[in-house]
């Protein structure tokens, strides 16, 4: 609908919210930013268009909004010559053409929620826009700083308790998953003792020695650094005890056993009790594998291993509700496990 002059009535929505941040919208797959607005219809008036607009723009109801002015008089805008266009409707004007835009532009308070904006409502015709907000002129006050003070603690993360289990019991629900729960990792160049008071720290009885670039060295166990080990080697080295180092005592990745994770996935707690009954050990690895490009046209992916998960005696004690006893002596504590479930 064009006015005598051959100018487009409509309407124009500057919306701010308590923090005057103001709405505008880009098209996509358009450079061209806007705030809402729209043409009036046959028969409206501004203040009604206006409502029309900011519902099917933005979603927004009327109650969503405080009226906080508008321009007196219609603003006027014509559009470069290039970009003009026929419009059969009108005849007042030589030709019958269209000029421009005149607009009444409102200024509105947002006294909902910035959430309240819905761009995928059912009438609304933004879905093809992205909201953005503009903060250009808004200041940032300090926050208030106060003491630490003395005595005080630190929140860790809290984990839920793991669920008691049976030898039937599927083999995943007993296992370490590390896609979900972050591994405690160590440097081959850390001191021993330093190992053994991560552990302490870490509540685990294993820490899986990586590089810098997160390859996975190998292993080391409480029992690697209680035991005989270290001694053995200082020993032969003609070395400290306290001179040692993770590299020192650890199991290499080569001399480390793992099972496969499709393995596990249908296993039961029972086979994973044997499996660890049976090497003699405390834990267990659970690998899968990534695919990694070649680099090279023509040539298959190449399959790096994983480490996935980890199964612990200790873990499965405690979800079979078995107490062991200290020490970690592997014979001994796979017989208390044995007679407790039977």
């Amino acid at each position: 609908m064009l006015d005598k002059e051959g100018y487009r009535p409509n309407v124009g929505i500057i919306l701010a919210n308590q923090r005057n941040e103001v709405f505008w919208g880009k098209r996509v797959h358009q450079h061209a930013w806007q705030f809402p607005q729209g043409g009036i219809q046959h028969g409206e008036t501004p203040l009604q268009a206006m409502f029309r607009e900011l519902e099917e723009e933005i979603g927004l109801q009327r109650d969503h909004v405080r009226i906080l002015g508008r321009t007196r008089d219609w603003l006027r805008y014509e559009v470069p010559e290039k970009w003009s266009r026929r419009c059969e409707t009108a005849s007042a004007t030589p030709g019958g053409g269209y000029r421009g835009q005149k607009q009444i532009w409102f200024l509105l308070r947002l006294v909902g929620r910035d959430c309240d904006v819905k761009l995928r409502s059912a009438r609304a015709n933004l879905a093809g826009r992205r909201a953005v907000i503009d903060r250009m002129e808004r200041q940032f006050d300090s926050l208030p700083i106060r003491e630490l003070g003395a005595g005080a603690g630190f929140r860790r993360p809290t984990q839920a308790q793991a669920a008691r289990v049976t030898r039937e019991s599927p083999a995943v629900q007993v296992m370490t998953d590390l896609a979900r729960t972050t591994p405690a990792t160590i440097r081959p160049q850390a001191p021993l003792g330093g190992a053994n008071q991560f552990m302490i720290t870490r509540g685990v009885r294993l820490l899986l020695v990586v590089d810098d670039l997160e390859n996975v060295l190998g292993v080391i166990t409480a029992t690697d650094i209680l035991g005989e080990r270290p001694m053995l080697v200082a020993t032969s080295r003609g070395q400290r005890r306290d001179e040692l180092t993770v590299a020192d005592v650890m199991t290499p990745a080569s001399q480390v056993e793992a099972i496969a994770l499709a393995d596990v996935e249908g296993a039961r707690v029972g086979h994973v009790l044997e499996t660890l009954r049976r090497a003699g050990r405390q834990h267990a690895l659970v690998v899968d594998f990534d695919e990694l490009p070649s680099g090279r046209p023509l040539q298959p992916p190449i399959r790096r291993t994983m480490v996935r998960g980890i199964f612990s005696i200790s873990q499965l004690a405690r979800q079979l509700g078995v107490a062991l006893p200290g020490g970690g002596e592997v014979a001994r504590t796979f017989s208390e496990i044995e007679s407790a479930i039977r």
